[in-house]
């Protein structure tokens, strides 16, 4: 790029006197120097620019190809397999004064907030984490996960 002094050295050679003259002369220069700023940035003439541009797909690496949560890159995920969670179902609340509290006998019955049949909720460790319906396999009770909590929610949870 030209400098002003050498801009103003080469209006000075010409000797014109004309002012329209040197306007010209500095329009021509100064396009000079951003077509000469335009080749620095792309690399390429005005006559480069007309080539043709290759596009090709972007490829991804295929979900079938990833390797089991259980192979080598996952080893660290085997360490928390044995840490224990404390899970619990809670099938309702109420609120009860300590009198009622205390009069509470072997077949008293507790009225909860929540109707019959309504989804419970699944807690890990105080965090609720799923809900679900109660099922009964033999003579014991279970779970039937329904939905698992957005992980927004869980984190908000935190």
């Amino acid at each position: 790029m030209l400098e002003d002094d050498n801009e103003k050295n080469m209006l000075d050679e010409l000797n014109l006197n004309d002012k329209e003259d040197k306007e010209l002369i500095q329009e021509e220069i100064n396009e000079m120097e951003a077509k000469a700023f335009d080749d620095d940035l792309t690399g390429q003439t005005v006559e480069d620019a007309s080539d043709s541009v290759t596009v090709q797909p972007v490829k991804f690496a295929s979900f079938e190809d990833s390797v089991q949560t259980s192979g080598d890159a996952n080893k660290n995920l085997d360490i928390l397999m044995d840490v224990k969670l404390q899970l619990t179902v809670e099938l309702g609340r109420a609120v009860l004064p300590i009198k009622k509290v205390l009069e509470l006998t072997k077949g008293s019955i507790i009225e909860l907030e929540k109707v019959a049949g309504e989804p419970v909720e699944l807690f890990a460790n105080g965090k609720l984490i799923a809900n679900g319906e109660v099922v009964v396999i033999e003579d014991n009770f279970g779970l039937r996960i329904t939905s698992i909590t957005n992980p927004d929610e869980r984190l908000k949870g935190l």
